[in-house]
């Protein structure tokens, strides 16, 4: 599945938004658009992610536990515009799940999401709304705390968040190089200066001027946070491979996706076979680990 560039051009996400809310009606708690779209990208799928109340309005068991066990499931939302379709994704979660793994959850998979810059397209009310604004701000604050035992004594935001950001990219398999790292920070810089300012007192940060902090801590602590790291990157090997496997039932067409992006972000091409597309749980491991011998994944 790849989008339609033509009919993007003139997307509103009014569309989907609509399509979204008709589906899960007064289970959706909240509706963020994130991502490569909100960027100003075109050649891409815009992203979404949809926040439940809870999980009893998703299709099956299956999905409900997958959602609980390993989340976000992630699912494909196609439009019918001008005779042709208009293709979008949306990864869903459940309002206490989030809280959770925001403030509490070890792998930096879905604070790590949050932090960045977002538009809040939809919310169900005053409190969903409220409750979203301390999760952003939650993870935020998690983004850039973990990543100063990793950063130097001293630093500037740019610095802060181009650490932040390599190291949670670095704990997932992505297609991406770390050229993107740079061109979030350069395309949000003010929004990223402009957290690390709202955050200082509670990170303990000391201002030296020209937007450059300083962070005290000892060698311990440093040795800590290297450490969680670590543990997080192995850890996050065998998330990312057990999500492939779940896209594989929530998502359409998901190793054509997959392809379309390494190659999209990398260059790599490779070309599956008509059973690898049917049956990709079963017959795909061997073009992903040869995608991964050749650099696919970073």
């Amino acid at each position: 599945m790849t989008p339609n560039n033509q009919l993007l051009e003139d997307w509103w996400p009014d569309e989907f938004l609509a399509a979204i809310i008709e589906k899960y009606r007064d289970n959706v708690e909240a509706v963020i658009l994130y991502g490569s779209w909100l960027r100003g990208k075109r050649d891409t799928l815009p992203d979404f992610y949809v926040i439940f109340t809870d999980y009893n309005q998703l299709s099956s068991l299956w999905q409900k536990v997958a959602n609980r066990l390993l989340e976000p499931n992630v699912y494909q939302l196609s439009l019918s515009k001008r005779n042709a379709q208009c293709n979008a994704k949306y990864a869903t979660i459940s309002l206490k799940q989030l809280v959770k793994k925001t403030t509490t959850g070890f792998h930096p998979y879905i604070w790590a999401r949050f932090s960045q810059p977002s538009s809040i397209l939809y919310t169900k009310n005053e409190k969903a709304r409220n409750a979203l604004d301390t999760l952003i701000g939650s993870s935020e604050k998690r983004m850039m705390r973990e990543a100063l035992g990793m950063s130097p004594k001293s630093f500037t935001s740019r610095q802060l968040w181009e650490t932040a950001l390599t190291l949670t990219y670095g704990v997932e398999l992505r297609a991406e190089s770390k050229d993107k790292i740079m061109l979030i920070v350069e395309q949000h810089q003010d929004y990223f200066e402009s957290k690390v300012a709202e955050h200082s007192d509670t990170l303990e940060l000391s201002e030296t001027g020209n937007n450059e902090w300083t962070f005290e801590c000892s060698d311990k602590y440093r040795l800590k946070t290297k450490l969680r790291w670590k543990i997080r990157r192995i850890i996050g090997v065998f998330l990312s491979i057990a999500r492939l496997m779940k896209a594989t039932t929530t998502f359409n067409q998901p190793l054509e996706y997959l392809l379309w992006k390494i190659e999209r972000h990398t260059g790599i091409k490779e070309n599956a076979t008509a059973l690898q597309l049917k049956y990709p749980l079963i017959f795909s491991w061997p073009l992903i680990w040869k995608i991964f011998r050749r650099g696919g994944f970073k």
